[in-house]
């Protein structure tokens, strides 16, 4: 039997890319490792899971950032003598990440990044698996892969699931000059040094792998796997009144159009509610509620909490419209295509979406809703206004015909055909 390691890190019970890539591995007929953080989901008990989470906490960041610790995590480290020595290593390995300013070479990229201990530290806990083929997740996994594969000569892919390098941009002056200072250049020389030596790249969009095709000069264009979920058949919920209902699931993070779209509905002239569905952090979860406040819309919000990952599409499936609001800042924000959209169209949902290239091309193929021409509260307003009963319930429809295309069953052949080739 074939043994791969998959290295991502993230919680990977809840990464959809990670956990469909484990489904197709043992559907083929391998054993598979999944090296990564451990959440409230539980783990597919069919992997091998090797919990990395001791090695990179989430650290909380502030201002100066790159050496500070969350308040809980402080009180814990200095309750022991062997917290109190993990406290100091802990402060040596996040001041290393000063080496990111001067990363402007490869050499000096991979100088910065095996600074850190706990890289070096998860190398020492995979370096002695029996596996034969490694795939890896995103740029900070791949020097590890790297070391991994050239100690045992296997090869290794990787899954970029971003662009990286424009990936921290924001539309915060503060916090783009962060990202520049410590991530742009450290990310760009990192992915120069290790992405040509993959045995192949896969990404989520066509924009996104022609971006790395030309940064990186690779021999082959990365392959594109779209982040489509397993398919799942639901019935129609046809709306039958002149009231409908917006869902946004995901992530609540500024960027992501929260503000936006809060402050349209303030100005909608539809009988329309949202509800902001995510693992909200308390920070930011007061300051969306103080927009709600500000713009009187509390009679149109409802705040809920992240659903199971496995009861995603068919929670999803209660509501009328998925909305996507993309403020199209970098590249990395124009070729996105993220989970959600997929799995609103899975739900059978009507789409309201920003005019970014990758998902409007994929919502006017179908016919799946509408598109918010630019991310201003009025234009997104305007675009809620414009949906009727008839518009919703033809999107629907038109969904779900388009789920039994768009859904992982279908896209996992690709994944196939390239590694009968490595």
């Amino acid at each position: 039997m074939k043994k791969v390691l998959i290295i991502s890190f993230t919680h990977v019970a809840t990464s959809p890319r990670v956990v469909r890539q484990a489904d197709f591995f043992l559907s083929n007929g391998f054993k598979v490792y999944v090296a990564g953080f451990s959440g409230k989901d539980k783990v597919d008990s069919r992997w091998e899971f090797i919990n990395l989470s001791g090695y990179l906490p989430p650290y909380t960041y502030k201002m100066s950032p790159y050496l500070s610790v969350s308040i809980a995590d402080l009180a814990k480290m200095v309750s022991n003598k062997k917290s109190r020595r993990d406290l100091i290593d802990m402060f040596f390995d996040r001041a290393t990440e000063i080496y990111k300013i001067f990363a402007l070479s490869k050499r000096a990229a991979v100088f910065a990044y095996w600074r850190r201990k706990v890289y070096w530290d998860i190398f020492e806990v995979l370096k002695d698996l029996d596996i034969d083929f490694i795939a890896c997740h995103d740029y900070h996994t791949v020097p590890v892969a790297f070391e991994l594969a050239a100690r045992k000569n296997i090869s290794y892919t990787l899954d970029s699931h971003e662009y990286g390098v424009m990936a921290g941009k924001t539309e915060s002056f503060f916090t783009n000059i962060l990202w520049f200072l410590f991530r742009k250049n450290y990310i760009h020389f990192l992915q120069k040094e290790y992405f040509p030596k993959a045995a192949l790249i896969t990404t989520v969009s066509q924009g996104i792998a022609d971006l790395l095709m030309d940064d990186y000069k690779l021999e082959k264009c990365p392959t594109v796997i779209r982040s489509v979920p397993v398919y799942s058949k639901q019935e129609i919920n046809k709306v039958k009144a002149d009231k409908f209902s917006i869902l946004y699931h995901g992530i609540a993070s500024p960027c992501r159009g929260i503000e936006q779209i809060i402050e349209a509905l303030s100005i909608c002239k539809s009988n329309a509610t949202l509800t902001l569905r995510s693992s909200w952090k308390s920070g930011y979860l007061e300051e969306i509620r103080r927009l709600v406040c500000k713009f009187r819309v509390e009679h149109k919000i409802v705040f809920e909490p992240l659903v199971a990952f496995q009861d995603i599409v068919q929670e999803a499936s209660k509501f009328d419209i998925g909305i996507i609001v993309v403020p199209k800042i970098s590249p990395q924000q124009e070729y996105r295509l993220p989970n959600k959209f997929f799995e609103y169209i899975m739900a059978g949902m009507a789409l309201c979406v920003t005019d970014c290239k990758e998902m409007e091309e994929i919502l006017k193929k179908y016919n799946l809703g509408k598109v918010i021409k630019g991310s201003t509260p009025e234009e997104i307003a305007k675009t809620i206004d414009s949906f009727d009963i008839n518009s919703i319930n033809e999107y629907k429809e038109n969904c779900l015909k388009a789920a039994q295309e768009l859904c992982w069953e279908n896209e996992s052949q690709k994944l196939k055909v390239l590694l009968k080739g490595i």
